[in-house]
């Protein structure tokens, strides 16, 4: 587990590692399977301790993007409503096609949605968090 904030109950399965998801402490493509769960839609905003930065969020997708290997699982999930919008200094909202976007080298494997209590595959109109699956399938490898 890696997390801007020291961890502050001890767990034997979990090995905590302080730092940012803005500069994830691994060698490119070295991690195949890794979950980040309401955690891009706060980069930027400086609600837990990070700098203000409007592309806080774009940044962090890159970055997993850039840990993640070859055919690795990607499993995110994030508040999406029709239009992306920011509640400062709260969270981010996003489009789902345009959040999509912005992981070119994978193929979404699976959605599911959360809409108040209720766990759903269809997507809908209102507020709600999107449940991602994504496979990395093309490497960036030694592109710049």
């Amino acid at each position: 587990m890696v997390d801007i904030r020291p961890l502050s109950l001890e767990m034997e399965s979990i090995r905590f590692q302080e730092g940012s998801i803005l500069d994830l402490p691994y060698p490119d493509e070295s991690i195949m399977s890794l979950s980040s769960l309401c955690v891009i839609e706060h980069i930027g905003l400086g609600r837990y301790g990070d700098p203000l930065d409007p592309l806080g969020s774009i940044k962090a997708c890159k970055e997993v993007s850039r840990v993640i290997g070859l055919g690795g699982s990607l499993y995110l999930s994030v508040p999406i409503e029709k239009e992306a919008k920011t509640y400062f200094n709260a969270h981010r909202s996003f489009n789902e096609d345009k959040f999509l976007a912005l992981f070119p080298e994978f193929m979404v494997k699976n959605k599911a949605y959360i809409y108040g209590s209720i766990f759903t595959d269809s997507r809908q109109a209102a507020f709600g968090i999107g449940c991602y699956y994504l496979m990395k399938t093309t490497s960036r490898k030694g592109i710049t």
